[in-house]
């Protein structure tokens, strides 16, 4: 029912957009124009933001003794997210617990609260570096500051009652309650390393930075007067969209968010959506060319794993 669900969504969304540059297809030639130079960086930067990914999954396996080596923490989020996009419900993600499973014998549990508390870390980074940018941001319609300024207050403020609170957890079995005592968990077995905490920090800000890189590019190609402070918030916005994982790695929900934040910031919807597209189509690009040779690289490291040690 769920897999029916999100091809339901993303099929609406994509008809959605589709009617949209059929009503607007100057926006199309726009797309048409971008120079080859232009794609080129924004690949290496969506390569670089992707890499990210494997410092905090390397410096989350270190926690647990576990050491991978360059090949894996290099290629594992490459084929993670080449998973979540050939699959509904970040099923790259679980690709990745089941090769870390049989690898290095890392329970799925510890590596779902282990995932879970590393994305409160970096969503309360993201917060505080969003909040204090929305100040600097001079926008004609005062409501939307406020609007922009309140959410990003309300991320940190919220994560940081959750992390000053004692350990506790969620009655029930449903499926939010899991997650936010994954997360928890998650915390009280990070929290005491500061060195590690320090590292989760720095990679989100090399993140950001990245995915900012990513997001200038693409609307210097479009060729939109936007100042840097806001492709930063527009930026920052794109990493919320995470939190409704319904279609396959996103697609149509990550462009929805990114058109809604550039509207709101003063640029117009039509401008976000594109910039969101190109940034979709080059990691799309990446994704599809290295996922595959990591993939089978992986694979044969885990096929050389004795039978003995895999289980």
């Amino acid at each position: 029912m769920k897999k029916w669900l999100s091809i339901a969504i993303l099929l609406i969304l994509l008809v959605l957009i589709a009617i949209y540059y059929w009503q607007q297809p100057e926006l199309i030639d726009i797309l048409k124009n971008v120079s080859l130079s232009t794609i080129l960086l924004l690949a290496l930067t969506r390569i670089l933001f992707l890499g990210t990914n494997g410092l905090f999954l390397q410096a989350l396996a270190t926690r647990f003794d576990i050491n991978l080596n360059l090949k894996e923490w290099t290629g594992l989020p490459f084929v993670t997210s080449l998973g979540n996009f050939m699959t509904p419900m970040s099923g790259g993600m679980f690709a990745r617990a089941t090769y870390l499973k049989k690898r290095h014998n890392f329970p799925f549990s510890k590596f779902a609260a282990l995932l879970a508390s590393n994305y409160l870390i970096s969503f309360w980074v993201i917060g505080i570096v969003g909040f204090f940018t929305i100040l600097f941001i001079p926008i004609e319609d005062g409501q939307n500051q406020w609007l922009i300024g309140g959410w990003f207050a309300a991320v940190v403020i919220g994560l940081s009652l959750l992390f000053l609170i004692p350990a506790f957890k969620f009655p029930g079995d449903n499926r939010f309650f899991k997650l936010a005592n994954s997360a928890i968990e998650g915390w009280q077995l990070i929290k005491g390393n500061r060195f590690l905490l320090f590292k989760i920090v720095v990679f989100t800000l090399a993140s950001i930075v990245f995915n900012t890189a990513s997001f200038w590019l693409a609307f210097q190609g479009f060729g939109e007067p936007v100042s840097f402070l806001s492709v930063l918030v527009i930026s920052l916005f794109s990493f919320f969209s995470i939190l409704i994982n319904i279609t396959p790695s996103n697609l149509g929900i990550t462009e929805a968010t990114i058109t809604l934040a550039s509207t709101l910031l003063g640029t117009s919807a039509g401008a976000g959506l594109t910039v969101s597209l190109l940034i979709r189509a080059t990691t799309i690009l990446v994704v599809f060319t290295l996922g595959p040779i990591y993939s089978y690289l992986l694979t044969r490291e885990l096929s050389a794993v004795p039978a003995n040690e895999a289980n």
